[in-house]
């Protein structure tokens, strides 16, 4: 009687180091397009939360003749102030109404806390 050898449907550690390296490549490809897709969302969202406040302390000027002394929830229609994005922030000044879009580095950050 013969016996006839059949190959189990295995893998071999050649299949599966080819399986890692084109993983790998598609990962070191899609990880840097991901993270600058985030960076770009919490640009425009950070802009999106500085009109919104911008139309706000206008409105405010135009109601009451004066710039409010901080941005809290209540000038805002929604009584929902805007949130920022992390590493934004509003730089305001309550004597002149400027408001300015800070991106705070990280290193400042650090050194605060």
């Amino acid at each position: 009687m013969t016996t006839t050898h059949r190959r189990i449907g295995a893998f071999t550690l050649l299949d599966l180091l080819i399986v890692i390296v084109i993983l790998s490549i598609l990962a070191a490809i899609a990880i840097p397009l991901f993270n600058s897709y985030v960076a770009d969302a919490s640009d425009a969202s950070a802009e999106s939360s500085y009109d919104s406040a911008r139309k706000a302390l206008d409105l405010y000027y135009m109601e009451n003749g004066t710039w409010p002394e901080e941005i809290t929830a209540s000038l805002f229609t929604n009584s929902e102030a805007p949130n920022l994005p992390e590493g934004y922030e509003f730089e305001y000044d309550s004597d002149s109404g400027s408001l300015e879009l800070v991106l705070v580095e990280e290193d400042e950050e650090e050194e605060g806390g």
